[in-house]
C-alpha cells in the first residue's frame, strides 16, 4: 500500500498493470486512488464500518478521474469520512436509497396487497386509474424524492390532459378511455383546511 501526495499529475502518470492497485493519499487519510487493471481510474474515500480493525471495509466512491478533479474529490472525501466520524454510514445511505421504492413500484404494491378490503369493481378500477395517470409522470421517482411541488405539477399536467388515452386491447369491450381533466385531477385529493 504506497502513499503519496495525490494530484492531478500523479494520477495522470499512473499506469495501469495486470491487477487492480490503490494509492493512498499521504495528507487525506482515507483518500486515494483505485486504479483498475484495464486503465479506469476511481477517486474513493475508505472507512470501516463497526469499529475499528474488527469493522468491515467500506469504499466509497467520491468521483471518476477525468470527470471529478483531485481536489474536488478530496474535499469531498473529507466530508464523507467527517461524516464517518460523527457516526454516520455516507454508503449505507447510498444503498439504502438505490434500494428504496419507486413510486410505480408502491403503485403495483398496493395493487397486489392493498386493495383486498375494496368491491370487485373498485379492485380492478382504482389501480388501473393509477397506473394511467400517476406513473406516466411521476412513476419514475423514488418515494422520499416526491415533494408537494410535484404533486401540485402532476395535478395540473392531469388537469391541462397530458395523461389522456384510449386503450384498446381486442374487442371494443375492452376500450378504457383514461380523461383527464379537472375531475380526474382533484378527486383524490383530500386537504384539510
Amino acid at each position: 500500500m504506497s502513499t503519496i501526495k495525490l494530484t492531478k499529475r500523479v494520477v495522470d502518470a499512473v499506469a495501469a498493470n495486470d491487477r487492480d492497485q490503490f494509492l493512498w493519499d499521504s495528507e487525506a487519510k482515507g483518500f486515494g486512488l483505485r486504479l483498475r487493471h484495464r486503465g479506469a481510474k476511481t477517486l474513493v474515500a475508505q472507512h470501516r464500518a463497526g469499529g475499528g480493525r474488527s469493522g468491515v471495509v467500506h469504499r466509497f466512491t467520491v468521483g471518476r478521474f477525468g470527470v471529478t478533479i483531485v481536489e474536488e474529490a478530496k474535499a469531498e472525501a473529507k466530508r464523507v469520512l467527517g461524516a464517518v466520524a460523527r457516526g454516520s454510514d455516507p454508503s449505507g445511505d447510498r444503498h439504502t436509497q438505490r434500494r428504496e421504492m419507486t413510486v410505480a413500484q408502491l403503485i403495483d404494491y398496493l395493487a397486489d396487497k392493498g386493495t383486498v378490503h375494496l368491491n370487485e369493481r373498485n379492485r380492478r378500477w382504482m389501480p388501473a386509474r393509477l397506473r394511467h395517470h400517476v406513473v406516466p409522470l411521476l412513476g419514475r421517482m423514488k418515494i422520499s424524492k416526491v415533494r408537494a411541488k410535484d404533486v401540485e405539477q402532476f395535478m395540473r399536467d392531469v388537469t391541462v390532459g397530458k395523461t389522456a388515452r384510449v386503450w384498446c386491447d381486442g374487442p371494443v369491450l375492452a376500450t378504457l378511455n383514461a380523461r383527464a381533466g379537472i375531475g380526474s385531477a382533484h378527486l383524490p385529493v383530500f386537504t384539510k383546511r
